[in-house]
């Protein structure tokens, strides 16, 4: 009975902590989705994208993209070509991006066992009160259907850290 009564303050306080974890490091987050690729394969053609709805603040914003793939990915890199347009602010950014995925002794460098997951950090963003963005992602890959691609996603967040971060890529 002691030692049943002694774990409940333990859990209640793991519970709490992770909890509030939870809380206060999703309200940074102002848009993240993930969107799925079909299992038959990503045609370069077939783009991607999302539309993140106005902002309730001006400010610097990190943005980030994020691919899940499996082993049946045929490559050791991913090239990406990435859109971003705002609206009110009319920034427009086209990026490149070359996904190095697997290192020189063949080693997979993303996170996971089965799927694995490569985030990839882009430029921040200064946008306005009011704006809203559109992100297009498409390959940049002569195979296509390009096989072992499972999700791409985008993620937006408040972010007085987006320069140091944005430098150590």
């Amino acid at each position: 009975m002691r030692t049943r009564n002694r774990r409940i303050p333990l859990l209640a306080f793991i519970a709490l902590t992770a909890w509030l974890t939870l809380v206060g490091c999703s309200r940074k987050t102002v848009f993240s989705r993930y969107l799925s690729i079909d299992a038959s394969g990503w045609k370069q053609s077939d783009s991607l994208f999302f539309d993140i709805p106005p902002l309730a603040t001006a400010g610097l914003y990190n943005a980030e993209l994020a691919l899940r793939a499996n082993n049946a990915y045929p490559f050791t890199s991913l090239t990406l070509i990435v859109e971003q347009r705002s609206s009110l602010s009319l920034m427009a950014r086209t990026d490149t991006l070359a996904l190095q995925m697997v290192d020189e002794s063949g080693n997979s460098l993303g996170n996971g066992i089965g799927l694995k997951s490569y985030n990839i950090p882009l430029e921040p963003l200064a946008l306005q009160e009011g704006d809203s963005l559109h992100v297009c992602v498409h390959h940049f890959m002569r195979r296509t259907p390009l096989p072992g691609i499972a999700d791409v996603g985008f993620s937006l967040t408040v972010g007085d850290s987006a320069q140091r971060r944005y430098a150590g890529r």
